[in-house]
């Protein structure tokens, strides 16, 4: 449904626009007739704006359908972190979370360096060279 969205605002698009010029110079050219002025100028309202508009529309809801998911997305990710903590002790790994959350190494990574340092958390690398990270509870 997403990909036939974003076909029909580009078709619109591409249509409403390219016509909305076309009239737009239809209607400032001074060798026109008064009556072409005003049949380009009913095509303009009729088509052109209306194609553009509708074009526009679908390009602002996908937008907000992404911005929606996303918010989702990192709201759902947040309570999988914290749960974890609990769940562990406030102890968790990158791998334990990349598993949980699905996500690969370097985005788990990232995701709680940033948490380490937004909630005073400290890491500590195992013999292995594993990296725990240890976050306050309280």
């Amino acid at each position: 449904m997403k990909t036939l969205k974003k076909i029909v605002a580009g078709i619109c698009l591409t249509f409403g626009i390219g016509l909305s010029i076309l009239m737009l110079a239809d209607m400032i050219n001074s060798e026109n007739s008064s009556e072409d002025k005003g049949d380009a100028f009913a095509a303009l309202m009729l088509l052109g704006l209306p194609t553009v508009v509708l074009g526009g529309g679908l390009v602002w809801n996908l937008q907000h359908q992404h911005r929606q998911m996303t918010q989702k997305l990192l709201l759902q990710q947040e309570q999988l972190f914290l749960a974890l903590l609990q769940k562990q002790e406030g102890r968790i790994t990158e791998i334990e979370f990349a598993t949980e959350a699905k996500i690969s190494l370097e985005e788990a990574k990232v995701y709680l360096d940033r948490k380490a340092t937004a909630l005073n958390g400290d890491f500590e690398e195992t013999e292995k060279g594993a990296i725990i990270y240890q976050f306050p509870l309280r």
